[in-house]
């Protein structure tokens, strides 16, 4: 199959559906389809690029078309190269504001009926609306508004072929019944690290991957439900946090030395991804920023479950979680400050699912073209 995805930027580790779009092109090529990707607001170029990028060894044909240049003449070379390619497919990777800073891409509608004319389209909805699982303040509420406007003119407009989001909530928004859940899979791939040794095997080592919440109470009390746990096999917590902690980091770790000693917290920073997977691998257990609801959207839960590491998430355990054999997700590796102390120390094999998820969106496609003929 011969797919163009579209997305907003393709600046390695600078943009997480960018990172997503970039392993998924490069494991279908992988499984021998004719894969190209197009960022069409790309925040980190400067002029339009035409570049080879690289995904676990993976060559990936990309085009970057600068945020500074006009909607019109964005689209126009979008579509030159659409038309060069000639796709069975095109996979709108969508985030409202990955193709406008303040979340409101009127020029998507405007345009990408046009752009899609002749290929089949497939809309993935990493993000819908602001405030999505909650109450908003009034500015907020007028901006998710206009958000839920726009993806309903969106759907009008372009009819996709196909729809898939990340989790169950989004879907249960949308307001197309055919929708159906694409798990995500983790951004960091999984190097191997045999033989590394472990400095300090009397502590319970906590990895934070990411940003950092606002939400310090709930922070709080997942490092102090971590710390018990530790307590209670008689070793220390530590916690090592990497990555873009976010305006709430400085607080967040000054939480978190209160209760585990400030020599019992590290702070890393941006990390290549080896070297990520290098720590997420050391690590006995994640702590997420997310709760349930949200987890299956987070790159950075995703890539600690993957990694095989017991995550402690935000809030208390909800009544029913799935069965991880029926639905594929990590279900049972997920932790709330409720539950009991032994599922802490419960790390598994590290196991990546990108190959498993890229194999469920052509099967999505082949299904969704299957039905278009069978309509007809």
């Amino acid at each position: 199959m011969r797919v163009v995805f579209l997305c907003g930027s393709l600046e390695p580790d600078c943009d997480g559906v960018g990172d997503y779009t970039r392993r998924l092109a490069g494991e279908l090529i992988r499984q021998a389809h004719q894969v190209t990707v197009i960022a069409l607001n790309d925040k980190y170029c400067s002029a339009p690029l035409l570049e080879t990028q690289i995904a676990s060894g993976i060559s990936i044909q990309v085009v970057r078309l600068p945020t500074g240049l006009s909607n019109q003449t964005r689209f126009s070379i979008a579509r030159e190269h659409l038309e060069e390619f000639a796709p069975d497919c095109i996979s709108l990777q969508y985030v409202p504001f990955a193709f406008h800073d303040k979340g409101l891409p009127f020029f998507m509608n405007l345009f990408l009926k046009e752009l899609t004319k002749g290929s089949k389209l497939h809309i993935m909805f990493h993000e819908l609306w602001v405030g999505v699982d909650g109450e908003v303040g009034f500015k907020r509420s007028l901006l998710k508004q206009a958000q839920k406007l726009l993806i309903k003119d969106l759907l009008r407009r372009t009819t996709p072929d196909h729809i898939t989001t990340t989790i169950d909530i989004y879907k249960k928004q949308l307001p197309q019944p055919k929708t159906r859940l694409l798990p995500l899979f983790g951004n960091i791939p999984i190097v191997p690290v045999d033989g590394y040794a472990r400095k300090q095997e009397d502590h319970l080592r906590i990895a934070h991957f990411g940003s950092f919440t606002g939400l310090l109470d709930d922070f709080r009390s997942q490092v102090l439900f971590l710390s018990k746990a530790a307590h209670s096999k008689g070793l220390k917590a530590e916690l090592v946090a990497f990555g873009e902690g976010g305006p709430h980091a400085e607080a967040a770790l000054t939480a978190a030395s209160l209760v585990l000693g400030k020599g019992n917290v590290h702070e890393l920073g941006r990390l290549p991804p080896p070297e990520i997977s290098l720590q997420l691998q050391l690590a006995d257990v994640g702590i997420s920023r997310s709760d349930f609801i949200l987890s299956g959207k987070s790159g950075a839960t995703l890539a600690m479950l993957e990694h095989g590491l017991p995550v402690l998430l935000r809030g208390k355990m909800p009544l029913e979680i799935l069965d991880p054999a029926s639905t594929g997700l990590f279900t049972d590796q997920l932790l709330f400050c409720d539950s009991g102390f032994e599922a802490v120390f419960a790390k598994k094999a590290p196991k990546p699912r990108l190959q498993v998820v890229a194999q469920k969106y052509i099967e999505f496609l082949n299904q969704a073209e299957f039905a278009r003929k069978v309509s007809s």
